[in-house]
């Protein structure tokens, strides 16, 4: 381990990080994180002129980073660029001195400086940080919180299950995507109207292709909410197999079909033999998601602002973002 004073001595080298610099990434993310992160995970994630980075180096190794995954948002009714805050990791050897000298606080002020903000490529950035993170942000001046999740659970089976006469699950997979492409991006358009106070990730078909379809190493269940005599779909809803649950990762239509497809997804994990289906929401939308014998809770995480760049402020997004689990990129 490298001393206080050796580290505070040292000058410490800052900038965004290239292509060239994904086995680094890998390296890092696996000595912080204790698991493996493929180049496929890093190229799926790290988008050319989508995503981004940061990293600090200290002779030449890569020692703090600061990632960032683009996405399209509808903010307030508007059309904006969001940046979700992914991979904020610091090595062992990097988490001694002054704080506002750390790899931490460097990489975050230069990822902020660059890139979030009125007049940056993202206007606002998001994430799903834990509290102690969120902590050490907020004590830096980096972040606000905005929100917090919370965790919904149905315990089963329930009675409340079931999909119904009138409806039925179609399987969406990359062999029919084509033919769904049109009805996928109308699903986002009537959840975006619906939302017309709020901000919530663009969730077109462009973007349950990349997010679920084609992300490495996982794997999803994804379903059309259809009318059973028209076969119109009217809703998208996204599963994920747990050990002991079944996770209810997004849902993608308007909010009057909500109801349904939280049925729909009860009954296809009692189908499996789950004990609960479970998912996340932002705290404000708790009461659409609480249904029947559900119960919630809070969640040690909470969803950030920044406030170092000059954007829009923590009074104006408090409670304003559409959240679920699909909105992370790990899960």
């Amino acid at each position: 381990m490298v001393a206080t004073a050796q580290v505070s001595a040292k000058q410490w080298e800052v900038r965004v990080l290239q292509s060239s610099d994904a086995p680094a990434v890998c390296h890092l993310f696996e000595q912080v994180f204790k698991q493996p992160m493929s180049p496929e995970q890093h190229s799926w994630k790290y988008r050319p002129a989508t995503s981004c980075a940061v990293g600090v180096f200290l002779d030449g190794e890569l020692l703090g980073h600061y990632g960032g995954l683009g996405v399209n948002i509808s903010c307030k009714g508007k059309p904006a660029r969001a940046v979700q805050i992914v991979d904020v990791m610091v090595s062992s050897a990097g988490r001694q001195g002054v704080r506002k000298q750390s790899p931490f606080f460097l990489a975050g002020r230069e990822f902020l400086e660059r890139f979030i903000g009125y007049d940056n490529p993202y206007l606002l950035g998001y994430g799903f940080p834990s509290d102690r993170h969120m902590q050490l942000a907020v004590h830096m001046q980096l972040y606000a919180p905005v929100g917090r999740m919370f965790e919904i659970s149905w315990p089963l089976p329930s009675p409340a299950a079931k999909l119904g006469l009138l409806h039925k699950l179609v399987r969406l997979d990359l062999t029919n995507l084509e033919k769904f492409k049109p009805a996928l991006d109308t699903l986002w358009q009537h959840l975006r109207d619906d939302l017309p106070d709020f901000i919530a990730v663009e969730k077109d078909a462009a973007f349950i292709e990349w997010r679920y379809l084609k992300k490495p190493d996982q794997h999803y269940q994804l379903y059309l909410l259809c009318g059973r005599l028209t076969g119109k779909p009217l809703a998208v809803m996204v599963l994920k197999q747990a050990a002991d649950h079944m996770l209810l990762l997004d849902f993608v239509g308007p909010l009057r079909v909500l109801p349904t497809v939280l049925q729909a997804a009860q009954w296809q994990a009692q189908q499996l033999h789950y004990a609960k289906l479970i998912t996340w929401c932002s705290e404000n939308f708790v009461h659409l998601f609480a249904t029947g014998s559900a119960s919630s809770k809070p969640l040690p995480i909470t969803t950030p602002a920044n406030i170092w760049t000059a954007g829009p402020t923590q009074e104006e997004l408090i409670n304003r973002w559409w959240l679920l689990p699909g909105d992370t990129d790990y899960l």
